[in-house]
């Protein structure tokens, strides 16, 4: 027997609220995920207060960067950042600069994972972004 899927939330009608951003020729929204180690024995507090100083940097970033999330594990020494972006291009100028800058202050480069959009979810703004 197939599993069956129960709908939580009522579905809406996509097709309703499904657009086609429009990207320049060769550029498409993509993610990245950055996964970083944290300063040996760094506190979840001292973690957030060392990020909340680098907030300019990636309000400095848009309109490329879309969104960032920030997720730390302070007990196993790691933290993730997922981003969205634009475009590819500013995503890896950033990282060029961004990975050095965190490598000096944890002593490791972070690990920096590409990944194409194909499709987005923005149940924010009740939209649906086919690439």
């Amino acid at each position: 027997m197939a599993p069956t899927i129960e709908l939580i939330f009522p579905a809406r009608p996509i097709a309703a609220q499904t657009q086609r951003l429009n990207c320049a020729k060769g550029q498409d929204m993509i993610s990245t995920i950055v996964r970083f180690r944290l300063p040996p024995g760094e506190t979840h507090a001292d973690a957030m207060a060392e990020i909340q100083k680098t907030l300019p940097i990636y309000q400095a970033a848009a309109p490329a960067l879309i969104r960032k999330a920030i997720h730390l594990d302070t007990d196993a020494g790691v933290g993730t950042s997922i981003y969205l972006w634009a475009d590819r291009a500013p995503a890896e100028a950033f990282f060029a600069r961004a990975s050095e800058m965190i490598k000096a202050k944890t002593g490791h480069a972070p690990d920096v994972e590409y990944l194409d959009c194909d499709i987005l979810v923005d149940n924010s703004a009740g939209e649906v972004h086919v690439f």
